[in-house]
């Protein structure tokens, strides 16, 4: 129940306010706002940089060793060849920044 002429969004933010100070509860991990501009960015473009890289290297191989072809916007099999090169290249990218 909001107290008499206090609106209820004004409630709420006092009530997080004193949750964060008085309380043993941690914050939230995955609340808005929580990652640092920085980790997005460079999550971002691993990702981005294992596609281009799979992509690549698929169309390369694809060539030299017969794989499926991949047809656009249908799915098929060349599509599944292409996503796994490309989760490979993000997992091996992954790896190598933990080190």
């Amino acid at each position: 129940m909001p107290l008499e002429g206090q609106p209820i969004f004004e409630l709420a933010n006092e009530c997080r306010q004193v949750r964060r100070e008085d309380s043993p509860i941690p914050p939230n991990p995955f609340a808005p706002n929580s990652a640092s501009k920085h980790f997005v960015l460079v999550n971002f473009l691993q990702a981005l940089l294992a596609i281009v890289l799979g992509n690549l290297a698929y169309f390369l191989l694809a060539a030299h060793f017969g794989l499926p072809r991949h047809r656009p916007f249908q799915p098929d099999a060349g599509l599944l060849v292409d996503f796994f090169i490309c989760l490979g290249f993000y997992a091996l990218i992954r790896q190598t920044r933990k080190k």
